[in-house]
């Protein structure tokens, strides 16, 4: 009798559970479901209507800075220009350096600590680095650095190194400027001589600059002031991008 009734009873047990653990799905199921229905938040900030900002003049995005603590933003786009966005206030504004006679800027790099910016922009046939303070949202006037003249500016970029203390500028033409961030203080100036689709890194804990063209890739010894390896390539069909660790 015993053994009959364990016989009977134990399908509906089984049964039972089963029930239990369907019932328990599809409420999570329903609440997965209902999560996804959900609008996603859309976070996006249009430029027509800001005053100051002409839209039609706005091409995409080339590069954006967060800054003091997530709220502030500095963007940089194709042409140049650089804006001040606000996100608490939702604003986007238009910065001007025509004081400095800055034309145009190409790139930019924050400092270690998130206090300042560095601009690498063109005045005429000269290469500008203007270090923009932060909080005070202005260029520091006694803080800037002017290169020689250089026939193809707009080619010109910075590369940082791993502790930001220092950057590299090279003019787009022959020659690359090792400068301190703290001061804009020029300590070294590169001779780099028909490269074409240059980068530059630095390398092995900062004592040598890695660089990279359509041609070869070679390591120059910051202390030494001499290439001291180099290894020839042929990238010129081909799309390149270097990288490199402190260690190699």
């Amino acid at each position: 009798f015993l053994q009959l009734s364990k016989s009977f009873t134990q399908p509906i047990s089984q049964v039972s559970q089963q029930l239990n653990s369907i019932v328990m799905a599809l409420a999570g199921a329903s609440r997965i479901f209902a999560l996804l229905d959900e609008e996603s938040e859309q976070f996006s900030y249009a430029l027509d209507g800001q005053e100051g900002v002409d839209a039609s003049g706005w091409l995409w995005m080339t590069d954006i800075m967060p800054v003091q603590d997530l709220c502030h933003a500095m963007t940089l786009n194709r042409d140049g220009q650089l804006y001040w966005v606000d996100f608490e206030k939702g604003t986007v504004e238009p910065l001007s350096f025509d004081e400095n006679e800055c034309e145009k800027i190409l790139s930019m790099s924050m400092s270690p600590d998130g206090r300042k910016i560095l601009l690498l922009g063109v005045k005429k046939d000269y290469l500008q680095l203007l270090s923009y303070d932060v909080q005070n949202q202005q260029i520091d006037a006694d803080t800037t650095w002017q290169s020689e003249p250089t026939s193809n500016p707009e080619n010109a970029f910075l590369a940082e190194n791993s502790d930001g203390s220092q950057v590299a500028v090279y003019d787009g033409n022959a020659e690359c400027y090792l400068i301190e961030t703290a001061h804009l203080k020029q300590k070294q100036v590169v001779d780099i001589e028909n490269a074409k689709n240059l980068q530059l890194s630095f390398f092995e804990n900062d004592q040598f600059l890695l660089g990279a063209d359509s041609e070869c890739i070679w390591l120059y010894d910051l202390d030494k002031h001499q290439v001291v390896s180099s290894y020839a390539v042929s990238m010129r069909n081909h799309a390149m991008q270097l990288t490199a660790d402190i260690s190699g």
